[in-house]
């Protein structure tokens, strides 16, 4: 699905992009090896215990084992889905512009009439403008898989909330 919506160079570059940052900052740099050295012991280690040595074996190692996989695989997901969002920062900020600039172009020709600016409608564009970034950015932590396009309704109501406060804003700032 993301070749088809991003087109094939994009598609690649996101996943190479994702793939290697993951590598960089989980593998290359040890953090993967370090957290399961930390909860899971070594065969040697497992050798030399004394005592309950038989205990975690059948099921609470082989079980923390899954959940530190299940747990590096959603870091990768999550450096994929960083990459995707980067790859749509230019149609971001080219919408948060040019609905700003129209905003800013109501504004004036409302601010020469008689019609007034309402605080709440001022507020109201405020608020979509500032929670579209904390729904993007949990979006990114969804454990549902999420089409490339996904990314524009969020472009479309951050603009429209810039719209919509710059036009309401006060006459005389």
């Amino acid at each position: 699905m993301t070749h088809q919506q991003l087109g094939e160079p994009t598609a690649l570059w996101v996943e190479w992009t994702g793939h290697l940052w993951y590598r960089d900052l989980f593998e290359d740099s040890g953090a993967r090896n370090e957290v399961t050295l930390y909860f899971l012991p070594t065969a040697e280690e497992r050798r030399n215990a004394r005592g309950m040595d038989e205990l975690g074996q059948d099921w609470w190692f082989p079980y923390w084992a899954a959940r530190i996989e299940v747990w590096f695989n959603v870091l990768e997901r999550l450096c994929h889905r960083v990459a995707m969002f980067i790859a749509w920062a230019p149609f971001f900020i080219l919408m948060i512009c040019l609905w700003g600039w129209r905003g800013v172009m109501s504004w004036r020709i409302r601010r020469h009439g008689f019609s007034y600016a309402s605080p709440l409608k001022h507020k109201v564009g405020l608020f979509l403008m500032v929670s579209s970034v904390p729904f993007s950015l949990s979006l990114l932590l969804l454990p549902l898989p999420l089409p490339p396009l996904s990314a524009v309704p969020i472009a479309i109501v951050a603009g429209l909330g810039t719209y919509i406060m710059a036009t309401y804003t006060r006459k005389r700032i």
